[in-house]
Formats: structure tokens, sequence, C-alpha cells
């Protein structure tokens, strides 16, 4: 916990941070009073809304935030303070260095001055100085603005992702069998009930045997549990929809959040297992209560994968839903068909489709998976915690199970 409030500090002081280094340039720039104004209320208003976004959050106050505010809020501390900070910070290093190596070559001098170590020094209006002012002053909040622009243009906005999956056991019966996954709504401030209906619209016209959502139904909050129940009546596959839970649903109340799903009439699968008829053959659903927010294996992980697959038949079509992808590997080895998961976001922010935090927080981050004929699917997610998606768009995912 003094780890999270100390990364809520930093980010807190950012603004303050970029306002004193932008200030000081400003200082050296004839006529550079309205520039320092607007900088000062510029550094002011962000942190007064980050503390205020902050606030309701942690105490779950009745007035929360517009999606506007805290889309704009998220994008300047996470995306936009964290590489001026470290622009800073190589300045200041590079400085000091400069300094440093001219005290050792001329031991007798005083140290060096910006001047003497070669560093711009802006005396009076040039072209050069206008440019640096723009720079300093006016990067920062253009580039909140068109991240913020762009987030918001792109939240509600989803893809229909179709993945074919063949199985050398799969019964004949069960073969062009069709699931679609859904995971991640995150309900609450980015995903709201105009999006719940664009997102029924669209599972619906799929016309599958089975809908299995893998966690994440809401952001935090549980008055929006209703609007996920809502969501959840509203999908009509031939037979079932089954759920299991996520770390985000949990955030508030852990029990409160299962009892009100299963009082709905939904089978929430907490290491449990839910089995349909589809097509004449038994599919086994198995569902995982959330274990661990690690990324690796953790004790938590692994005693709730074996308690869910121990329930496993041998005589049906087993899938274990799991909001963790990790869990693929117990289901692997347990010998599980399949294994749908999410939590991942596909990375959400990603230089290429294969190359950003997704691999490098997790083993398996988006699409098909197999390890001998076991398969995961692990879905990007149709909503959002963050506002802004980079190559990671969020998708509903049509399974169609194929006989090898």
């Amino acid at each position: 916990m003094t780890v999270f409030f100390l990364i809520v500090f930093v980010i807190f002081v950012s603004s303050f941070v970029w306002w004193a280094w932008a200030d000081a340039w400003m200082r050296k720039t004839r006529r550079a009073v309205g520039w320092r104004v607007a900088i000062a209320v510029w550094a002011l208003f962000q942190a007064g809304a980050f503390a205020y976004v902050f606030y309701s959050r942690a105490t779950d106050s009745d007035v929360q935030p517009s999606a506007v505010l805290t889309a704009a809020v998220y994008l300047w501390h996470l995306i936009v303070m964290p590489p001026v900070l470290i622009a800073l910070l190589i300045r200041g290093i590079y400085r000091a260095t400069a300094a440093i190596v001219a005290v050792f070559k001329h031991p007798s001098r005083p140290a060096a001055s910006v001047e003497q170590v070669g560093l711009p020094v802006m005396t009076g209006p040039s072209r050069r100085q206008l440019l640096a002012t723009a720079l300093v002053a006016a990067t920062p909040p253009l580039a909140q603005v068109v991240a913020t622009t762009t987030a918001l243009a792109m939240l509600g906005t989803f893809r229909i992702r179709t993945i074919d999956i063949a199985f050398a056991n799969l019964p004949p019966a069960l073969d062009g069998a069709s699931i679609a996954h859904l995971s991640d709504t995150h309900l609450g401030r980015f995903t709201t009930r105009d999006d719940v209906g664009r997102i029924l619209d669209a599972t619906n016209q799929l016309n599958v045997d089975a809908v299995a959502f893998t966690g994440d139904l809401i952001e935090f909050n549980l008055d929006d549990l209703p609007l996920g129940l809502d969501l959840l009546r509203g999908l009509s596959p031939r037979h079932r929809v089954v759920v299991c839970e996520g770390n985000h649903d949990l955030f508030q109340d852990r029990g409160a959040f299962e009892n009100g799903v299963r009082s709905a009439g939904f089978p929430l699968l907490l290491n449990e297992s839910h089995t349909l008829d589809i097509r004449g053959y038994p599919v086994q659903f198995l569902g995982m209560g959330w274990g661990s927010a690690a990324t690796g294996r953790s004790p938590q992980l692994e005693r709730s994968a074996a308690a869910t697959l121990a329930r496993r038949r041998s005589d049906a079509f087993s899938v274990l839903l799991a909001h963790h992808p990790l869990a693929f590997d117990y289901a692997a080895e347990a010998g599980v068909d399949l294994t749908l998961a999410g939590h991942t976001h596909g990375g959400q922010l990603m230089l290429t489709p294969n190359l950003g935090p997704g691999p490098m927080m997790y083993k398996y981050w988006s699409g098909l998976y197999r390890q001998g004929q076991a398969a995961c699917v692990v879905s990007n997610g149709i909503g959002n915690w963050f506002p802004l998606r980079v190559n990671a768009p969020a998708e509903i995912v049509r399974i169609t199970l194929r006989h090898a």
C-alpha cells in the first residue's frame, strides 16, 4: 500500500514539476508573462482535477467526474507526463555530468557555467527562442488535447473477431458449434448504457450456441451492476450465458457482486461448473473465481485452478472461463479442451500488434494460443478502465469449434 500511495504522490506532483521547469524557462524569455500565467493555470487545473478524480474514486463519492474529465486526467498524468519527466531527468543528468567533467578538466577554475558547457541560453527573442517556448509550454497540453479527443472518439467502438479452432478429439456433433466470448465491459465511466445497446445488437446477431463472459462486468462501482445485469439478460444465445468474475468486479464489495449476479439467475461460476447440452452433446463450462492479480503464478491462482479443474468431466467437451489468462497453463495440464480469458485488454497501448505491454506483462495476451490439443482464446475485452487503446482494439470474439 505504501508503494501505491508513493506512485499516486509522484503522479500528483508531476504537474508541478513541469510547471516549475517551464516557468523557469519562460523567465528567460522576454514578454513571457502570458505564457507563465497560462502554464500556472494549466498545471493547477491538472493537479486539482487529478485530486478530484482520485478522491471521488477512493471515497465512492455520489458526484462522479465525467468521462471527458476522467479521460483527460488519465491521459495527462499517465501518457503525457511520464516522457516529460524522463526528459527532465535526462536533461538534469546531462547538465550535472557536463559540470563535473568541466571541473575535472580544469580543477583550478570554478564550476562551469551553462554557457561554458555548451547548453543553450536564450538572451533575447529569436526563432530558436520561440521554438523552445512552444516546445516547453505548448507541446504537453497539445498532446493531452489530441490524446483525449482521439480516446473519446474511440470509446464505444469495437470489432467482431472470428476464430475457428480445430480439435482432433471434437465430437462430430459439435463441429460448427459457436461461442460468443465477451469480457471486460468495465461498465461505468467509459462504457455506458448506449454502449450496452450496441454490444447486445452485435452479439445477438452472431446467432451463437452459448455466450461466455470472462469477468470485469463493472469498472468498480456496484451502482453499475444493474446495468451489467441488463446486459446479461439481453443476450440471446441458443442455450445459455455463463459467467466468471474479474478483479474489477470485486473492488467495492465481493460478496455483494457475487450475490447480485447469482440472485439474477445467472450461473456465476466460482470454482464451479455448469453443463449445457449443445447439439445433443454435453459441454461443461468450468469457471474460476478470481484468485490473484499477479501476472505470474501464485498460490491463490493455483488453489482456484485446482478447485475448479477437479470438477472436470471426462465425458464432456470442457471449456474453462478464467479472467486471468495464465489459467491456461493449469487447464492444459488438466486436459481442458478450451480456455477463455480476458484481463489483458490486448496490451491496451501496443507499439505494434505484437510489441508492447501485452507480451511484456503476460504470457498470453491476445488471440489464440495452443498447447498440444488444448486451446486458449484471450479477448482484448470490449470496454475500458483506461480511455485510450493503441493496436489493441476492443472486440467481441466469435469462436467456432471445428473437427480436425
